[in-house]
């Protein structure tokens, strides 16, 4: 993992003066991407810098590489996986210098041209100078793994690692591109398929697409874009339809593709969380060395099991595993170490998942000092089936539901358009009374549609449109900001055109509830693990948590983040009401579940990300300001005993004992509502104002909450209402956090006070 910038100049110009100085700076926006060596080469016409990351041949792989003559230079950021094949074949018509992986590709260029992509495989994103030929070259990885983004502005062509480093190019557009934004259905979560190219939410500025190249005549300024590399579909490539064969030919891709994601002369790590997809990568790779394993222990984990069983494979597979504690209410997250973390990332779709894995990577880098790659299990639910039983019920009976929920997003895409349209008749009548084909002729959803393509392409298509844009995006910036490169077994493109030759005859066998994985796994692990179903990382029955934790953040310092995010600048127009943003961001506080939390710190994030990218005024992450202290580590002796109070560490405020007594606050009151024809609505009332509706399932609770009196314990109030406190826990939870309730210390509790530990013990951070 490393960084990469470039000024060309186009149409025969050359470069002015001060371009070697511009290079460092934009270096400088990137350089936690590569700590170890910085190196620039400059001509009339191109320049190119480079940060380095030192993994494969930590001593001799400085770039720029070159041809023999030096007349073809190459700068890459990413790992060529098959090198030393590509070596063998080079044979010894080439002199190289070093056991590099990039090393081959001037030599690969000199012999086979820009066609050399076909050949490679691995992650990357390159630039490529033929200096006789007059010809800059860049090129991306098959899926966008590895980042790359350009810009022509002012007679000059930009490119760059990440955004913020063509940002500080003064030529750059530093426009945020509101209506592409808005538009987005995932950012929005007004989900459907989506078939346009990624972008990068900034006018002028484009990311190179996967799986493609940029050629530039530096002579007279034409530039293209070329496709080399498309996903196959089984109608195009010849559909697979022998079962056992493409089973037994997924599980030996799979145990390639980890292997040689292990090619590296520094420590690897691997993010271990309870699911079939990093304990499949794993068993695989500890047939090979031990590695450290990193998860993490939070209220999710502990609701959906993966903190459990991500112990259970690092046991089983003998792997050191740092079990890191993650408490939601502990976390007092500031709007600056925010805007870091946003900067850092530089997408609106920035979030908790990005915090967490950022926190991951610093307390794996702090811990382990040597470890310069991670490895991840992304790009499994995308071509394996991972949605299968989110998208519709568990299993192969529930694919019927999947491919209709597929379908479901397809007609949204097709429905979608600038006005109400047949979106409005169809939502108010709640039945689909148009034709498919009107649909398609009558918007513009049909954009980008390929001949012949099926809804499940479609799919498919829109699940790498989303690896790229959200996915693989925040992975490589989480990973990078800490100086660590991340490595994705699973999008070995091997792996993933066997995928797309699987008959649809097959897709319900082999794609529902990841079977093809599962099966090509067998042996390796037990069936617990190997058929534990899918869960998400935080969202599900925990979500909550992570959303107050959100919207807390969102409320820090009388809302400072929305404030500086739409608080005017000069000859800017307005583009959201601060005032009416600040009033939702209050009603959704009010909310325990907080479902809006992510719409909200979205938007929040785009005109932060607007006025960061216009001002420039941004703290880099760890350099111009300390981060707060890692996440501590726990041990976990014995996993039946620490539970419970794991659950009382991280899903409450303080411990909630049987023998604790509760009391309402002074201001409120239950009761039952009758006005406006609401007969039996039972409320609670915050002095004068009806602040909570009491859901009328929960009969246990509202009896409950009537019977409190400042003097019987929990337990005896359960126990008088027929319910156990296990099956009223969430809701005395919410009561707490939301002030409605208070406890005060019973017996039990007073008894244990200054009692030792139980068998949770929290690990140094030390180095080794």
């Amino acid at each position: 993992m490393c960084g990469l910038v470039g000024i060309a100049a186009t149409g025969g110009r050359t470069l002015p003066p001060d371009t070697g100085a511009l290079v460092r700076a934009m270096l400088a926006e990137i350089a936690h991407r590569g700590p170890d060596d910085v190196q620039l080469h400059l001509t009339p016409t191109v320049a190119l810098g480079f940060c380095r990351l030192s993994i494969v041949d930590v001593e001799g792989g400085r770039q720029p590489v070159f041809s023999e003559d030096r007349s073809v230079v190459a700068i890459a950021n990413g790992e060529i996986y098959n090198h030393a094949d590509l070596r063998a074949q080079l044979g010894g018509r080439h002199q190289l210098r070093s056991a590099s992986d990039c090393e081959v590709l001037p030599h690969l260029y000199e012999d086979r041209g820009i066609a050399l992509c076909d050949d490679l495989i691995g992650m990357y994103a390159a630039a490529l100078l033929d200096q006789p030929g007059k010809r800059l070259h860049l090129v991306r990885d098959r899926f966008g793994i590895k980042p790359l983004f350009y810009a022509v502005s002012e007679g000059l062509l930009l490119f760059g690692s990440e955004l913020k480093a063509l940002l500080r190019h003064p030529a750059c557009p530093r426009e945020l591109d509101w209506q592409a934004a808005l538009a987005d259905p995932w950012l929005g979560a007004d989900p459907a398929t989506d078939l346009s190219p990624p972008g990068s939410f900034f006018r002028g500025i484009h990311p190179l697409p996967a799986a493609h190249r940029l050629e530039v005549d530096l002579a007279t300024g034409a530039i293209a874009e070329r496709r080399y590399w498309s996903m196959p579909a089984a109608h195009e490539a010849g559909a697979g339809s022998d079962r056992a064969a493409l089973v037994r030919e997924y599980g030996e891709l799979l145990a390639d593709s980890v292997e040689r994601c292990l090619m590296s002369d520094v420590e690897v790590g691997l993010f271990l969380s309870g699911g079939i997809d990093s304990i499949a990568i794993a068993a695989l790779a500890a047939r090979h060395q031990q590695l450290h394993a990193f998860t993490v222990v939070s209220p999710s984990t502990l609701l959906n099991q993966d903190a459990r069983h991500a112990t259970m494979a690092a046991e089983r597979l003998g792997l050191p595993v740092h079990q890191v504690l993650f408490c939601w209410h502990d976390r007092r997250l500031g709007p600056d170490e925010w805007k870091r973390l946003l900067w850092l990332c530089e997408t609106p779709y920035c979030g908790p998942e990005q915090l967490y894995k950022h926190e991951l990577h610093r307390h794996a880098r702090a811990t382990r000092p040597g470890l310069k790659v991670m490895l991840s299990g992304q790009g499994s639910d995308e071509f394996n089936g991972g949605y299968s039983t989110v998208l519709g019920s568990a299993g192969r009976t529930g694919w019927a539901d999947f491919l209709a929920a597929i379908d479901a997003l397809d007609r949204r895409r097709l429905i979608r358009g600038p006005g109400p349209g047949p979106a409005a008749w169809e939502g108010q009548l709640e039945r689909r009374v148009f034709a498919r084909e009107f649909l398609a002729a009558a918007g513009d959803g049909r954009a980008h549609e390929s001949p012949g393509a099926s809804g499940w392409d479609h799919y498919v298509r829109t699940k790498m449109r989303d690896l790229e844009m959200y996915n693989l995006w925040h992975e490589d910036r989480t990973a990078a900001g800490l100086s660590i490169e991340n490595r994705v077994p699973f999008l070995d493109h091997r792996l993933v055109e066997l995928t797309g030759r699987v008959s649809p005859a097959l897709r319900a066998d082999l794609f529902a509830d990841k079977r093809i994985l599962r099966e090509a796994v067998r042996g390796l692990l037990p069936r617990a693990l190997r058929l534990r179903p899918k869960v998400p990382f935080f969202h599900g029955d925990g979500l909550r948590y992570t959303n107050r934790m959100m919207l807390r953040l969102l409320r820090a310092g009388r809302k400072r983040l929305a404030e500086e995010a739409f608080a005017p600048l000069a000859g800017e127009g307005r583009v959201v009401d601060l005032a009416a943003l600040e009033r939702a961001i209050d009603d959704a506080t009010r909310d325990p579940e907080a479902l809006n939390a992510t719409v909200l710190l979205r938007l929040v994030n785009l005109g932060l990300l607007a006025r960061m990218a216009r001002t420039l005024d941004v703290a880099v992450p760890g350099r111009d300001r300390p981060l707060p202290a890692i996440e501590p580590a726990i041990e976990i002796e014995n996993w039946e005993r620490a539970e419970p109070a794991l659950w009382r560490r991280l899903a409450l405020r303080r411990a909630i004992e049987p023998t604790d007594i509760p009391s309402l606050r002074p201001d409120v009151a239950i009761a039952l509502r009758v006005d406006r024809g609401d007969a039996g609505e039972v409320v609670v009332l915050v002095g004068d104002r009806i602040e909570f509706v009491l859901d009328p399932e929960k009969v246990a609770w509202r009896r409950f909450l009537c019977e409190i009196d400042g003097k019987r314990s929990l337990a005896a109030i359960a126990r008088r209402v027929g319910a156990s406190l296990a099956e009223l826990g969430k809701d005395l939870e919410e009561a707490i956090d939301f002030g409605v309730m208070s406890l005060a210390p019973g017996r039990a509790r007073r008894a244990r006070a200054g009692s030792r530990p139980g068998p949770i013990r929290r690990r140094k951070a030390a180095a080794r």
